[in-house]
């Protein structure tokens, strides 16, 4: 019936029926508020600080060893982790992700040494 009468520009029957439902249970805007899981106060600086404090203790913990600690879930310790701490696990250890300029420039330099060397001396191993 809406769509005769106000054509393409009607809503369609299901989200109506929304607002509809909505506006009964007293919501008196229809702008699509943020979802109503969950806050995200997971990854509050205290437990940001509690997850990298576990991890500098020792870095070979797990991240299931780190939930287990801090009494988070696998998803919110993996985002704090990678996120907020700006760490990544390497073969059994979390290593920090930043590399400075100066340290990259410097492992070229090794890398073409050790090249050079190896094409230059037949007894380098």
């Amino acid at each position: 019936m809406l769509k005769q009468a106000f054509g393409g520009n009607a809503l369609g029957v299901t989200q109506t029926y929304n607002w509809f439902k909505h506006f009964k249970n007293g919501q008196a805007s229809t702008d699509i508020n943020a979802h109503s899981g969950c806050p995200f106060t997971s990854s509050a600086p205290d437990n940001v600080a509690k997850v990298h404090a576990t991890i500098l203790e020792d870095r070979r913990k797990t991240v299931h060893d780190v939930c287990d600690i801090v009494n988070s879930s696998y998803g919110i310790c993996q985002h704090i982790l990678s996120g907020d701490v700006d760490m990544s696990q390497i073969s059994t250890k979390f290593v920090l992700r930043l590399v400075t300029d100066k340290q990259k420039q410097f492992h070229v330099e090794v890398c073409t040494e050790l090249k050079e060397m190896g094409r230059n001396d037949p007894e380098f191993p």
